[in-house]
């Protein structure tokens, strides 16, 4: 049973690892500091993204600020643009 797409306002995208947190702390930071950019974990985005009506709004949710070598935010920015259309567009990030 699937959600109608009259109730879809929108869609945000990140990642996140394969494996669960194993604590209520793991999974707090995770969500709030350290989501990984999208198809760079262990989330079927592309799944996702398949189940999602075609007119809804896709945004980037992707706090990164508890993870190691953070870039600084432009090119950040950017990787996470060419990360997400990887994700939405897989033959574009091919180009």
């Amino acid at each position: 049973m699937g959600i109608p797409p009259s109730q879809w306002a929108w869609f945000q995208i990140c990642d996140a690892p394969r494996e669960r947190p194993r604590s209520n702390e793991e999974l707090l930071f995770q969500a709030r500091q350290a989501r990984l950019p999208p198809g760079r974990g262990g989330l079927d985005l592309v799944g996702m993204v398949r189940a999602i009506p075609a007119n809804s709004v896709v945004s980037i949710e992707t706090p990164m600020h508890g993870l190691p070598d953070l870039l600084p935010p432009l090119e950040r920015a950017r990787m996470l643009r060419q990360a997400t259309l990887g994700v939405l567009e897989p033959e574009v990030s091919r180009e």
